[in-house]
């Protein structure tokens, strides 16, 4: 089935008050949404953007990559995606022309799943038809109380873990974090830290055993 029409809308999420992680402040979440329409059948996908760019992550899609997928069949997905690569090669098959190519394949995906009416997973060769999942937030921005009425809440919502940021000047401050979070979902829990701030030596050598 031929591909009629690839379209992308920008959505705006704003965050009040803004929340914050190690190196950024983030006042909204930005999702450019993907579309790839074949006959009666739409697949989607997104790029999600914290205000980074998101006319650039669209403008990918929209001046570049649509005009190489409309008039393709809508099964062929390996070749779409290696065409997108040798489309945007000069570039490099990297950053900017990567988001956009892998927004489109992924949409090309849901298309067919939505086609066949079977799980995508089903398509790639399922190993299991559960996977754990884990509750993301965390920031930097909240107090203890917002941390752990957080992450308290994802236990309760039946996530296997929690996430939260830490990268504060001071590593006590970032101790008495986890353990913020450790107290509020038990010791049945995985609890995983991510930061932008420090360096690979400098997580490594995070005190856990003081969490």
């Amino acid at each position: 089935m031929k591909i009629d029409e690839v379209r992308t809308e920008c959505l705006r999420v704003p965050f009040r008050p803004p929340i914050a992680d190690s190196t950024h402040v983030l006042k909204w979440m930005d999702l450019i949404l993907v579309e790839v329409r074949a006959g009666e059948q739409t697949g989607m996908s997104y790029m999600l953007s914290f205000d980074y760019a998101p006319a650039l992550l669209r403008g990918i899609v929209d001046h570049e990559l649509k005009r190489h997928v409309i008039g393709q069949d809508s099964d062929s997905i390996r070749k779409i995606y290696e065409h997108n690569l040798g489309a945007t090669e000069y570039i490099g098959r990297e950053g900017v022309a990567m988001w956009g190519i892998s927004a489109i394949d992924t949409a090309l995906w849901d298309l067919l799943a939505r086609r066949l009416n079977a799980p995508a997973a089903v398509l790639f060769g399922r190993y299991s038809d559960r996977v754990p999942v884990y509750g993301s937030g965390g920031w930097i921005s909240y107090t203890d109380e917002q941390l752990a009425d957080e992450v308290a809440g994802y236990v309760k919502r039946g996530f296997a873990g929690v996430k939260l940021k830490i990268g504060s000047s001071q590593i006590d401050r970032d101790v008495e974090r986890v353990r913020a979070v450790r107290r509020a979902v038990g010791f049945d829990r995985l609890v995983m830290v991510a930061t932008g701030a420090k360096s690979i030596q400098e997580v490594m050598a995070f005190p856990i055993e003081r969490a």
